[in-house]
């Protein structure tokens, strides 16, 4: 499991730095700035051989004291000019400092001179993780500069007018082809306009203990080696009833495919014993799953007077999964929500879809796993779904925290959060963009969820697994687009399980 900062973390590790392991913040950029010398020496070499000039453009904050120290080291190598706010008494202390060390072959022009420029190469070192928009002067001046160069750029840290939080930008940002980034990728780098504006990305250390790293950052990236890890060990000594009985409830008469999946997903990924409620069952069900016909409304949705049958079965199920396929009439919604609110409160509950129309209705409970995509997570914020893609993941949390959910919002990237921590997903492929899809990561979740996961390490891992069988079958089988149910099979040999007829 690998870790992502926030601007938060960053300052937080480098007070920690100071106090107790008394690096001072000039001895820290000088570290930072040699790790950033080295790795922008191998770029250099491997993309742009025929460099001899180099302009570093520096803000006035500590990242700006980053060029100024780069500006230093490259000055033996090549020839070096400096473009800043022409201001000392501007400068942060340490840029300051490294401003003044600056020798004299190193020439330094003020931004507001708008020095003419002949260089093969640009740093861009004017704004850090710390920026927050909008932008303002003399950095808005100097970012446009960079950019109308044309010239290739390499930034440090972030590209300047990325906010490192939330992957917004200005209207003008910088628009780097390679970032040479500090210790981890910022959670700025993978949201939203980060995905664009960075370019090739280096990580380099500069000595902060792993430790350090693991034990100060919230945010969090799985990784393959996880897998066993995350997910509860199979005694041999053990039988169906060890690893959990899941009730599928969900679809309509004309929507029967998806329960069925989400049904599949979960017994061929580990639980026990499945049952499927539904108004009717899809012919390709698989014939070890318990299915139950319940009745139906005119519209095609499982009808209040089933509720007495409904009841029976759930009062049988270790780990509940609603919503796929379940439609929108509202008799129904309140009778999903009433078995819901009956239900053993220790049970968790897996809500996707249409499924996600009950929460008004429902009791406080925990263990409730809501797994929205961005529009039915708009939905239930009462926004406009354009309107959230700078603060989803921040939203999120927050539902987390007030209502004891998990919640994991299906984007790019997605998340998984309890409010306190939160896992980004950087496994996926747009392959995955089919119907269906969903409903096999509702029944994988629960599947894990049942075998004795947490809700919030079997929502995360669930959709690592998920997206990381989307990928196998897009790299290996060269897919464009794969069919849901083939998901079922890839992820089975994610988690080491092998194939069967059924998955095919």
């Amino acid at each position: 499991m690998d870790v992502l900062l926030t601007p938060d973390n960053v300052t937080a590790l480098d007070l920690q730095m100071v106090q107790q392991f008394n690096v001072s913040e000039t001895d820290l950029m000088e570290q930072a700035a040699s790790a950033a010398y080295a790795e922008l020496c191998s770029i250099i070499v491997r993309h742009i051989p025929r460099c001899r000039t180099i302009a570093v453009v520096c803000g006035n904050g500590n990242n700006g004291g980053d060029g100024f120290c780069l500006a230093r080291m490259l000055s033996s190598t090549y020839s070096v000019q400096v473009v800043w706010s022409g201001s000392e008494n501007a400068l942060s202390p340490s840029a300051k400092h490294n401003y003044l060390c600056l020798p004299s072959i190193v020439a330094t022009s003020e931004i507001g001179a708008n020095p003419p420029m002949n260089t093969d190469l640009v740093i861009d070192a004017v704004l850090g993780v710390g920026a927050r928009l909008p932008l303002r002067e003399p950095a808005k001046g100097m970012i446009a500069f960079i950019n109308q160069l044309g010239r290739p750029v390499v930034s440090i840290d972030v590209p300047s007018g990325l906010d490192a939080r939330t992957g917004a930008t200005d209207h003008v940002f910088v628009h780097a082809d390679h970032t040479i980034t500090f210790e981890r990728e910022k959670v700025g780098m993978i949201r939203s306009k980060g995905t664009v504006c960075c370019g090739q990305i280096h990580v380099v250390s500069f000595g902060v203990p792993e430790e350090l790293l693991r034990t100060t950052c919230d945010a969090t990236v799985l990784e393959l080696a996880d897998v066993p890890v995350l997910l509860p060990s199979r005694e041999p000594r053990s039988s169906k009833f060890d690893y959990g009985r899941v009730v599928v409830l969900g679809g309509t008469t004309s929507m029967r495919g998806a329960p069925s999946l989400t049904a599949h997903a979960a017994l061929a990924l580990g639980a026990g014993i499945v049952d499927l409620v539904a108004p009717a069952i899809h012919p390709l069900t698989p014939r070890e799953i318990i299915t139950h016909e319940v009745g139906s409304h005119p519209d095609g949705t499982i009808s209040k007077e089933s509720h007495e049958k409904l009841h029976a079965i759930l009062a049988r199920a270790t780990t509940l999964a609603i919503g796929p396929g379940l439609g929108t009439n509202t008799e129904t919604i309140r009778l999903i929500a009433d078995c819901i609110n009956r239900l053993d409160p220790t049970v968790p509950v897996v809500i996707d879809a249409d499924g996600m129309r009950c929460l008004p209705l429902l009791h406080q409970r925990d263990n409730t796993i809501l797994t929205p995509h961005m529009g039915e997570f708009a939905r239930l914020l009462g926004r406009r779904r354009e309107d959230l893609e700078d603060d989803y993941v921040e939203l999120a949390q927050t539902l987390a925290r007030e209502r004891g959910y998990v919640v994991h919002v299906k984007h790019v990237p997605s998340i998984t959060t309890d409010g306190l921590s939160t896992t980004y997903l950087r496994a996926g492929t747009p392959a995955m963009s089919t119907a269906g899809s969903g409903d096999v990561l509702t029944g994988i979740i629960a599947a894990f969820v049942a075998q004795g996961c947490s809700a919030f390490d079997a929502t995360r891992l669930g959709a690592f697994v998920h997206a990381a069988a989307g990928e196998h079958l897009s790299q290996h089988a060269g897919r464009r687009s794969v069919m849901a149910h083939e998901l079922i099979s890839a992820a089975r040999k994610i988690i080491g399980f092998p194939a069967t007829p059924t998955d095919a």
